[in-house]
């Protein structure tokens, strides 16, 4: 029987052909370097235990504190606050909004969206619904003061 090695440390940008053409097809050229090292570092043995963490250990709703008091407050593993910090420092969260159409900025934030979902996909609701509200909030000006 062969023994299984494990897939990472892998490039999940440059291992995927079809992602590199299509970044280019559909103008994110000027990213290419970008998605690169950040295929790079989320195929990392780390970043991958980090989603095996985050999806091991389920966030854990903490309705009262330790004095009965009411708190509400959901506790999750610092794996997922890593990935959390991960997405958002590159940029996932808003780079969409950082160009004009034709210019790739969408593409490039899609990419790197497909690329971190495939580690764990469940801090991404968060951190696309952060860049996701902008254009309701600028429909809503009262809100956006808030």
């Amino acid at each position: 029987m062969t023994k299984l090695q494990p897939l990472e440390p892998y490039n999940l940008f440059t291992f995927d052909p079809v992602l590199v053409r299509a970044v280019a097809r559909e103008g994110a050229v000027n990213s290419h370097d970008d998605l690169v090292s950040f295929g790079e570092r989320v195929g990392s043995e780390e970043v991958y235990q980090w989603g095996f963490d985050a999806n091991r250990f389920s966030p854990e709703l903490l309705t009262h504190d330790r004095f009965g008091e009411r708190i509400d407050e959901i506790r999750y593993h610092p794996s997922y606050h890593r990935l959390m910090a991960l997405s958002v420092a590159a940029g996932i969260h808003s780079s969409h909004y950082d160009g004009k159409p034709g210019e790739g900025p969408y593409v490039a934030r899609a990419a790197r969206m497909h690329l971190v979902s495939q580690i764990e996909v469940g801090h991404g609701c968060p951190t696309s619904m952060t860049g996701a509200v902008l254009p309701a909030l600028r429909e809503q000006a009262d809100l956006a003061t808030v």
